[in-house]
């Protein structure tokens, strides 16, 4: 019998998680035995010297050749899902997609719909910090760059962008330049 594989990574990110229900969704007529690596526990534990400077967010942050170091380590210790918890998954997609929110954290061990204005706060914070006693603009790749390296989601830089946009939109930014892109436009506080 072929066995499925599924491998996620630092504190099981929600977008990974979000996946991997829909997939276990997908599997549900299929006899296929499933298991589950945790890249990142099998990284700090395989890779400890490294680990303790930097842990990958998700499976595809580590590079090649340490990744087929977990895989062949994981061989050992296969622990294929019981019928209850494939279940358990399918259910968990169900429940998700039939949640009208646009925006989805991972907190807590669960994924958690929250508001879509959900990290504006945060936003404004790096931007105070970014921004400081300067009269002047700075590019909006900067803050974005500034809040997508501490938010510590796996919140993509765009969905960040559409954010400030939203800032602008309710006066708490005004910008120069094109909103073409975010490369094209600086911020600065109204």
């Amino acid at each position: 019998m072929m066995i499925s594989q599924f491998t996620y990574g630092y504190q099981k990110m929600q977008m990974n998680k979000q996946h991997f229900f829909f997939t276990m969704y997908l599997l549900r007529e299929r006899k296929n035995n499933i298991c589950i690596i945790d890249t990142a526990a099998l990284y700090r534990k395989l890779f400890e010297k490294k680990a303790k400077k930097y842990v990958p967010f998700f499976s595809g942050e580590i590079p090649l050749k340490e990744l087929q170091t977990i895989y062949k380590y994981s061989q050992d210790e296969n622990q294929i899902l019981s019928h209850i918890e494939r279940k358990h998954y399918e259910k968990k997609w169900l429940d998700l997609s039939t949640n009208p929110g646009t925006l989805r954290i991972w907190e807590n061990e669960e994924i958690k719909v929250v508001p879509e204005d959900y990290f504006d706060d945060f936003i404004i914070e790096k931007a105070k910090k970014l921004i400081g006693k300067k009269k002047g603009f700075i590019m909006s790749a900067r803050l974005i760059g500034e809040v997508y390296g501490h938010i510590l989601q796996y919140i993509g830089d765009s969905f960040l962008e559409y954010r400030v946009r939203k800032l602008i939109e309710k006066g708490i930014f005004e910008y120069e330049g094109s909103l073409e892109a975010m490369r094209y436009y600086g911020i600065k506080f109204k």
